[in-house]
């Protein structure tokens, strides 16, 4: 694998590591259409930045992918999962994020005539991010389990990494199969935060390379 790209990809994944906390912070509590409105400002900075972090993850966790393409099958297979646990999480923010306050805006007053057209539209919207979140975890999970058995077959980065990344994942499914609720606000936080742990170290195993020219 190029060093540079090698080094690119740790970079990015650290990168959209910390856009992925930073989105946590920002990302405000739900509430009814009023509050909504009143918080449209930080409901589309932040997930419009979530949208961008699952961008640099992309490049970032491509890297990976092709450091462990000599265990092909389990490579390509966690590049397969994290695509569509990126284009779920995406579908997530751009829905619960864009779309429901550019639809609040273009709505106008609320009056007594729209406010159950209102109330149905938010409750679709929120069913549908929900689904969309589940497919994030479970999708997301299982890539960092196929990528981490990767790492702990080959040995191309430190096993305690594959390791890791082997209990965030497992942990993670197991606790979502058994009922526990990562699609929530407090939930997503707690997903996030421990795969952010297990990113920003292969982010930084990967970002140390040294970077040689090739001529």
């Amino acid at each position: 694998m190029d060093s540079r790209l090698e080094k690119s990809s740790g970079i990015a994944i650290i990168i959209g590591s910390v856009f992925m906390v930073l989105t946590m912070v920002l990302h405000p509590a739900g509430g009814n259409s009023a509050h909504i409105r009143q918080m449209s400002d930080i409901i589309i900075a932040s997930h419009s930045l979530a949208i961008l972090s699952i961008i640099v993850l992309c490049y970032g966790l491509l890297g990976l992918a092709i450091k462990l393409k000599s265990d092909i099958v389990l490579s390509y297979g966690g590049a397969v999962l994290f695509a569509f646990s990126a284009v779920a999480v995406m579908m997530a923010a751009a829905l619960n994020g864009l779309a429901v306050p550019f639809f609040l805006e273009r709505m106008g007053e609320i009056t007594s005539e729209n406010n159950d057209l209102i109330r149905a539209v938010l409750i679709y919207n929120y069913s549908l991010n929900k689904a969309f979140d589940l497919i994030f975890i479970l999708a997301m999970s299982g890539a960092a389990v196929l990528w981490s058995w990767a790492i702990v077959r080959t040995g191309l980065l430190k096993k305690w990494l594959g390791w890791l990344g082997l209990v965030v994942g497992i942990l993670a499914i197991a606790m979502t199969l058994f009922g526990f609720v990562f699609t929530d606000l407090e939930g997503l936080r707690i997903f996030i935060g421990a795969f952010v742990i297990w990113l920003l170290a292969v982010g930084v195993a990967l970002a140390k390379t040294s970077v040689t020219l090739q001529t």
